[in-house]
């Protein structure tokens, strides 16, 4: 058995008819909402395009040229009595076309060498108060600090490499660092990727005395690939690219694919419903035209026919 309504109760109505017979009463204010809702689409497209447009390429390779070389607490040593030591201050000056600021800390010290069989004398580290940093779309810094300290010993040893190089030894270093890229979307939102980064660098020092000539630094992937400019080769025309296989092929891939995916779906849903909407507005205003001048053309027509009874009445 069913229950029955009071009288006067009216039945209830679906909500999905609820709706429709709303519009059907009110087609000007459904179509506005329906304007309104579709306005607020085509924007959340248009600003997934303007992050894809942003995003294309995701990541442009980075150049960075030697900018400049100080050398800092120079100590001259006697060799086989003292040693020889001295601060390399190193800036590299680096150009970022990526819409996204990137910059580098330390993970851990890298290795000094000297001379043609390599012989560790020191360290590289970060630059206290240097910041190491490349603003989106701008030019920007990476500076190394190598602290070297050539023995005795070695001091004495390093004569012979003097004498077959021309009187120019090659110091090489290792960069061991972190590179953070901090991407930037829209309205401040965005995320951060980090990634180890490694590169071999080197440079000729003319000699090591109380005026040292210190040459262009130059570096590569490898020691092996490295080529060392001599001292009088001026700035060096070797520039180092950070390319997106050597700073982090996957992630660039699997950011590639989901700005692809992501932002390619976004478009096309919301793209997609605006002109739906906006063409359900366009109806609604259509039919709420007609049903206005209809009833216009109805009024007109009952006030003719009243103006006829009463003439003739009056007649």
């Amino acid at each position: 058995r069913t229950a029955r309504l009071p009288e006067g109760t009216p039945p209830a109505v679906p909500s999905g008819l609820g709706m429709c017979t709303l519009c059907a009463r009110h087609r000007c204010l459904c179509g506005g909402l329906a304007a309104f809702l579709g306005t607020v689409c085509i924007f959340g497209a248009a600003c997934a395009t303007s992050i894809y447009v942003r995003l294309t390429p995701l990541y442009s390779t980075i150049e960075c040229r030697h900018g400049s070389t100080q050398m800092q607490n120079l100590h001259v040593g006697v060799p086989l009595i003292s040693a020889t030591s001295f601060d390399l201050i190193i800036e590299m000056k680096c150009q970022n076309p990526n819409p996204y600021s990137i910059g580098f800390e330390w993970t851990e010290p890298g290795t000094v060498y000297i001379g043609r069989s390599m012989t560790e004398v020191g360290h590289t580290q970060d630059v206290p108060g240097k910041e190491n940093y490349f603003p989106a779309d701008g030019n920007g810094s990476t500076w190394v600090k190598a602290n070297t300290t050539i023995n005795a010993k070695l001091l004495s040893s390093l004569a012979g490499d003097l004498l077959f190089s021309g009187g120019q030894l090659p110091l090489r270093l290792e960069l061991r660092q972190r590179l953070e890229v901090d991407v930037m979307l829209l309205f401040g939102g965005g995320a951060q990727v980090a990634q180890d980064f490694v590169k071999d660098c080197g440079m000729m020092i003319g000699n090591l005395g109380p005026n040292p000539k210190i040459g262009p630094m130059a570096c590569a992937n490898t020691f092996d690939e490295l080529v060392i400019p001599p001292v009088s080769g001026g700035s060096s025309d070797g520039v180092m690219r950070l390319e997106a296989k050597m700073v982090a092929p996957k992630k660039i891939q699997q950011g590639m694919d989901l700005k692809n995916w992501g932002l390619g779906l976004t478009m096309a849903v919301f793209y997609t419903l605006g002109l739906v909407l906006y063409v359900v507005a366009g109806c609604l205003f259509w039919r709420h035209a007609k049903d206005a001048s209809a009833k216009r053309e109805e009024l007109e027509a009952s006030s003719n026919v009243t103006m006829e009874l009463d003439s003739e009445q009056s007649v």
